[in-house]
């Protein structure tokens, strides 16, 4: 279990910028997680929680080149991510874990701390899972544009299989559509 390096006081209103909090792992060796879980120090005022694994070195949060992975996401509803049997997310040695806070207050001050338990593979596992966002670059909605549209992409550096997908939107976003292009040309919805 890791934790944040302090407790965070939250006002009672106004708007909390987005927080990063950067926790050492000390591992010797890497690690390899099969059960990861999120608990937010006050789930009353938290309205997400991104936990990233920076490997040695890297001191940024997501990136599209995978170097950065995400271990975990918490907020209102989500439980534990327990990777599919036969994969897990590597945690190289000496990683740090990134917390990524986004606090929404709501009308009472109050203080948090939040934390992140994962559980780990005994051996190395047969596939690497990798966790991570995609999204645009540069997120501008033009003032009173009812349908306005953003489009990302990502081309793996080697085969892989999609698992799961977790579209995130606040009150503007309307749809989402992920769309595969295969080697060959040929295209999924």
């Amino acid at each position: 279990v890791f934790e944040l390096p302090e407790t965070v006081e939250v006002p009672a209103e106004g708007v909390v910028p987005y927080r990063y909090y950067f926790v050492p792992t000390k591992f010797t060796e890497d690690r390899w997680v099969t059960i990861a879980e999120v608990r937010p120090g006050a789930p009353e005022v938290v309205h997400h929680v991104i936990v990233y694994i920076a490997a040695p070195g890297r001191a940024s949060m997501a990136s599209s080149d995978l170097e950065t992975q995400i271990l975990s996401i918490g907020g209102p509803g989500e439980g534990a991510f327990a990777a599919p049997e036969g994969t897990a997310i590597r945690v190289p040695k000496d990683a740090e874990l990134i917390f990524e806070m986004h606090y929404t207050p709501n009308g009472t001050a109050t203080t948090a701390r939040t934390k992140v338990g994962m559980t780990f593979a005994k051996k190395a596992p047969e596939r690497e899972l990798r966790f991570n966002m995609l999204g645009p670059k540069d997120l501008t909605i033009p003032p009173h544009d009812p349908h306005h549209k953003q489009i990302a992409d990502f081309t793996f550096p080697k085969d892989g299989r999609i698992i799961g997908v977790l579209p995130h939107m606040h009150v503007r976003g309307k749809a989402f559509r992920y769309e595969a292009t295969y080697p060959d040309e040929r295209q999924e919805v």
